[in-house]
């Protein structure tokens, strides 16, 4: 791992400090000013992972390659949970296929994803994040801003969370036909707007290694016909050691454009790999 010798050679000056403002007026955790500068100012660990994604209703596959700088949430704040986490310069990329789709390839790119959990409170943080790997053809995330409520029951090993999670954000999104085509034309156009939306989820965590997590939200995108989305999503992770996981979610949708309505299901697996855990 090649040293850093100071954040603007590694991360913009800007991003750190809305960054770090944004975590403070949260008031998720305290401040822990030394470990902050120690942690930003060398190279984060690059995170390297794996993923396939499948929907049955359209026969469609895709396969990813997924790479991020990824901050150990861990170091910064003590007592977060487990799905926290803190990407610098992430992205994906790889195929999407089917037996009657031509391929195509599929990308994402961003600058900044974090998430944060340390009951009683979750935050998160989204800038510049342009996904064309996802279910929709397109969704830009420009700004995102995600608060809420997240309680823990037990503990210190064995506990469950429970969470209420509101959001807001400037995107740009286009459905695409390939998910979307019962949708009717309004899939093709793409729209930049306002969204929001909550997400009611809890976290299950059992043992060290492993945690389980289920969620249920809406989002609805202010532009055109205003497309809304129901989403409900299981999901396991398992962290056998602490470079690596291995997870799997499953995910059902209700997604509506003007009058219509389409429902589908969705499935993905993978694995993360840290190759080194040094430089913090």
């Amino acid at each position: 791992m090649l040293p850093c010798p100071g954040l603007s050679h590694r991360f913009p000056r800007g991003v750190l400090v809305l960054t770090g403002w944004f975590l403070l007026v949260a008031g998720v955790f305290e401040a822990r000013p030394v470990l902050a500068r120690q942690a930003l100012a060398n190279t984060a660990p690059q995170m390297l992972g794996l993923q396939f994604d499948a929907f049955p209703d359209t026969e469609a596959r895709q396969l990813l390659l997924l790479a991020a700088r990824r901050v150990p949430v861990a170091l910064l704040l003590p007592a977060v949970s487990s799905d926290s986490h803190f990407d610098v310069l992430f992205g994906a990329a790889g195929a999407r296929f089917g037996n009657d789709l031509p391929t195509r390839f599929r990308w994402r790119a961003g600058l900044l994803d974090l998430d944060v959990f340390r009951p009683p409170f979750g935050a998160g943080l989204t800038l510049l994040d342009v996904d064309r790997a996802g279910v929709p053809d397109l969704h830009a995330r420009w700004l995102a801003v995600r608060l809420g409520p997240s309680l823990r029951l037990g503990g210190p090993a064995f506990f469950v969370e429970p969470r209420f999670i509101g959001n807001g954000a400037l995107s740009s999104l286009r459905l695409g036909q390939t998910q979307y085509d019962g949708l009717g034309p309004g899939t093709r156009d793409t729209r930049t707007a306002l969204e929001a939306g909550y997400t009611a989820g809890l976290l299950v965590q059992l043992g060290p290694h492993l945690h389980l997590t289920a969620s249920s939200g809406y989002q609805i995108h202010y532009g055109g016909p205003d497309p809304s989305f129901h989403r409900r999503r299981l999901g396991v992770l398992y962290a056998p050691e602490s470079r690596l996981q291995v997870f799997a979610a499953y995910g059902y949708e209700k997604a509506s454009l003007g009058p219509r309505t389409l429902r589908f299901e969705h499935f993905h697996a993978g694995l993360r790999f840290l190759p080194a855990a040094g430089g913090l």
